[in-house]
């Protein structure tokens, strides 16, 4: 057992410098543990914030070397971190007002989600209090676009090549296509998903070694509607590539009904062949979705109440 901040949420496999790094969202700090030696701490204390700490989460790349940047629901912008140095400069921490350093006079109260584009090094991250995906050039430090009507936690594809959206409020998802450094994305893609998706998992339709495109896979996404006949909603992202740009029938997900749960967050994982989340009501049970067939391969009953999924293949 390792001592660590007050409240750890979220943490985070750096894979390519065999790191682990947790989030402590009371004091808005991220405690460091290297694979090598997990009996202590391999740095800690390290402020992700400016004045307010608060609930954040990380995006890195090893594309992007040492850096990395850190979110938090209490101020206005992302902290700027460095992954080798592990704490800040005597200058201080290295912070991006996003609500100053957009040109089109939008506010962004607190930050959440955000997710990392290789095409273009840019940032998509969420604003709080449904002000959109403010989209961020790393290097040039401003805000290039602001997507006003696109709520909800932003995800790379397995491709890279773009930015998918689920959004709760509106039960829709988004699909935003990156463009060249410093100049805004394009929302080319919307489509319903009923039921209120939170998060998503993406799954290949072949195990083929040839590198995949988005219109490879399928996308299923957990659902947080207070209503027993919810569960998860998957859709085929070829039927989404293919829909017409100008809105007219827009692509429908399905509903595979696993039962619902009491809170606004629900967790989704794939795993192998499988897909699985979990469910409070009518049963408190775990749900294993065979991801090829779209069916619901076991509850497992007694286990639903939880918020996090892992899958771990040994």
């Amino acid at each position: 057992m390792v001592d660590m901040g007050d409240r750890p949420v979220h943490i985070y496999a750096v894979h390519y410098r065999e790191e682990v790094w947790a989030h402590a969202d009371d004091d808005g700090t991220f405690d460091i543990l290297h694979l090598n030696d997990t009996s202590s701490l391999l740095a800690g204390e390290y402020e992700a914030f400016v004045s307010v700490a608060s609930h954040g989460k990380l995006a890195f790349d090893e594309s992007l070397g040492d850096l990395a940047f850190a979110t938090n629901t209490k101020e206005h912008g992302i902290v700027q971190l460095n992954l080798e140095r592990k704490e800040h400069l005597e200058e201080g921490v290295v912070f991006y007002n996003l609500t100053e350093l957009n040109g089109e006079g939008a506010v962004c109260p607190g930050t959440h989600g955000i997710a990392f584009s290789k095409v273009n090094r840019h940032l998509y991250v969420e604003c709080s209090s449904s002000s959109g995906i403010f989209e961020f050039s790393i290097d040039e430090g401003r805000v290039v676009k602001v997507f006003k009507g696109v709520l909800g936690q932003p995800k790379t594809t397995p491709d890279g090549d773009y930015v998918l959206v689920p959004n709760k409020k509106n039960s829709t998802g988004h699909i935003l296509v990156p463009k060249m450094t410093g100049e805004g994305s394009t929302e080319d893609f919307v489509f319903d998903i009923p039921g209120m998706p939170d998060k998503v998992a993406f799954f290949p339709k072949t195990t083929s070694g040839d590198a995949l495109q988005l219109q490879d896979y399928y996308a299923f996404f957990s659902l947080v509607e207070p209503v027993p006949e919810t569960g998860v909603a998957w859709v085929d992202l070829a039927d989404v590539l293919d829909a017409p740009a100008n809105g007219t029938d827009r692509v429908v997900a399905e509903v595979i009904t696993t039962g619902m749960v009491e809170r606004s967050h629900r967790g989704i994982t794939r795993g192998g062949p499988w897909v699985a989340t979990h469910s409070w009501a009518p049963v408190s049970a775990l749900s294993v979705i065979n991801a090829e067939k779209k069916d619901v391969l076991h509850q497992v009953e007694g286990v639903g109440n939880g918020t996090r999924l892992l899958y771990v293949p040994k």
